[in-house]
């Protein structure tokens, strides 16, 4: 699929994940604890020899649990794709799945466009923004973690009442030319 130049790519930020950071940090010190408590879960031994000495490898088997929900954050993150074009709004979710899942609205069918926020992440500046659609009575796409949302919901809501006002400007005109058409026959 080819993008024009005027795609603005609005990508998830890391501020939004600020929960699994600080676990991450929380779980760190954990895994160093737990590995001085419990010696027995580091694995020690002799990698290759290196002229008269050799090189050895600690393994501290705890610091699998800190990487996991940094890994869980990043997957969050760099799975999903989000792009403001000039016909309408794309989430791509799955990038980094065996499934990938591309929801296309246009600015013409949109109806409202809402910001979640929690107090943290209003302190952040990041935000979920909720997109619903005139053909459906629920959220039809959530963009979520985004980086000032209020800017982006009134990119969106702007962009959205410029198409629907040129949409009731042309079927004016069309009823105005057939009202003409009839009363001319």
């Amino acid at each position: 699929m080819s993008r024009s130049d005027t795609a603005i790519y609005l990508p998830r930020t890391w501020r939004s994940e600020i929960i699994t950071v600080v676990v991450f940090v929380v779980m760190s010190f954990l895994a160093v604890f737990l590995s001085h408590l419990f010696p027995w879960s580091v694995i020690e031994g002799e990698l290759f020899p290196l002229g008269e000495s050799s090189l050895r490898m600690h393994l501290p088997l705890f610091w699998f649990i800190p990487f996991l929900t940094i890994g869980s954050a990043m997957y969050r993150i760099y799975n999903v794709r989000y792009v403001l074009s000039e016909r309408g709004i794309e989430a791509e979710v799955g990038i980094l799945a065996l499934q990938r899942r591309l929801i296309r609205v246009w600015f013409e069918d949109i109806r409202s466009v809402q910001i979640r926020q929690t107090l943290l992440n209003r302190l952040l500046g990041v935000g979920d923004i909720e997109i619903s659609t005139a053909a459906t009575g629920s959220i039809e796409v959530i963009l979520r973690g985004i980086s000032a949302p209020g800017e982006v919901q009134e990119m969106v809501q702007r962009e959205r009442d410029k198409r629907q006002k040129s949409q009731r400007f042309q079927k004016n005109n069309q009823n105005n030319s057939e009202e003409r058409s009839i009363a001319t026959a």
